[in-house]
């Protein structure tokens, strides 16, 4: 089959590969250059996802540690463990017994991770990994491990991969509308006929089938992450 792809973000990059794998002919595009949208301004982080447990997600969170961990087999020089402590206080906002049965269950849901276990740390163990940390009530905290990864990179190195599977990539091609029946119009006016087409422009998704003339049968829910920076070096892990 003849596949178009619609979006290069990490995303479409990645259903360019799967697909391809398949066997089948991919064609994707993207209005400007790959990974320099959404996909380039990510918290850099492979998780596991730990604060959905919270609403029962445990699907999603089992299917993202083991993406993670998948990650970190294919390419592991661009994906690396990275530590975290989640302190427990005596006022906070979570109870211990919550605390210890959400990191049993997400160490539980990893599998035969290759990362570390998590393991509950006293006060001045955590102290002593953390030395700013407000120490008011501290009774300890959990060291857990998930992944960090350079995510303009991981995605260069997926278009690597399935240009061998012979992929073609159009960089710097707007497509205004597509059809129900697999065409698509280019921002030249040129159409391009597929025997699939897959919307993967992330935000910007519903707005092309609103152009398209398209009523969809979902609407998107947008949320933006918040990602507080601190402007200094923080303390290497003892």
């Amino acid at each position: 089959m003849n596949i178009g792809i619609i979006g290069g973000g990490i995303n479409g990059l990645s259903c360019a590969w799967t697909i391809a794998q398949d066997g089948h002919n991919v064609t994707l595009y993207e209005r400007d250059t790959i990974m320099q949208a959404t996909s380039s301004v990510s918290s850099k982080l492979l998780h596991g996802g730990i604060r959905y447990l919270e609403n029962g997600q445990f699907r999603l969170v089992r299917e993202a540690l083991h993406e993670r961990d998948a990650w970190l087999k294919l390419v592991p020089g661009l994906v690396k463990p990275l530590p975290f402590i989640y302190p427990q206080y005596h006022q906070g906002q979570r109870p211990g017994w919550m605390l210890k049965i959400g990191f049993g269950l997400y160490g539980l849901l990893s599998g035969r991770s290759i990362l570390p276990s998590s393991q509950w740390l006293n006060a001045q163990e955590v102290e002593n990994k953390v030395p700013d940390l407000q120490r008011k009530g501290l009774q300890g905290g959990y060291l857990y491990y998930d992944a960090q990864m350079d995510d303009y990179q991981l995605g260069q190195w997926v278009a690597t991969q399935f240009r061998t599977f012979g992929v073609q990539i159009h960089e710097q091609t707007s497509v205004q509308t597509i059809a129900t029946d697999g065409t698509l119009t280019l921002d030249n006016g040129t159409t391009k006929k597929f025997d699939r087409l897959l919307n993967v422009t992330g935000p910007w998704a519903e707005h092309l089938l609103q152009a398209s003339n398209i009523q969809p049968r979902h609407h998107l829910d947008l949320i933006r992450g918040s990602h507080i920076i601190i402007d200094r070096p923080a303390a290497k892990e003892s």
